[in-house]
């Protein structure tokens, strides 16, 4: 989400936007890590031994079938409302995941 808040502001002198852009990556690449990290652990605790391969197959497919088409979208709001608000509205996306995952008490699924 911080990743795409800073990429959404960078604007200004070159230098200015390139470090929001650097920041944004950086934000970026570090909680696709810890996303990673977190999910495999979570498919492994909560699923059983026998079907662990599928689930996580399954869910690896269809979070990677979504990509198309959220980009196919950043794209028509990029060229119909600009790129920074396009930016903005996956921003947002990201915001609505993050509270999603937390009021479903997910971070205290080791009970």
């Amino acid at each position: 989400m911080a990743g795409g808040i800073l990429l959404a502001a960078a604007s200004g002198p070159t230098v200015l936007s390139a470090a929001f852009t650097v920041a944004g990556e950086a934000c970026f690449g570090a909680g696709m890590s810890l996303y990673g990290v977190g999910y495999a652990t979570l498919c492994q605790l909560r699923t059983a031994d026998e079907v662990r391969g599928r689930v996580i197959g399954t869910s690896r497919f269809l979070t990677s079938a979504l990509v198309p088409l959220a980009a196919v979208l950043g794209g028509v709001l990029g060229v119909l409302f600009g790129v920074r608000i396009a930016m903005i509205v996956g921003a947002a996306g990201m915001a609505v995941g993050l509270v999603a995952v937390l009021r479903r008490s997910v971070l205290h699924a080791r009970q």
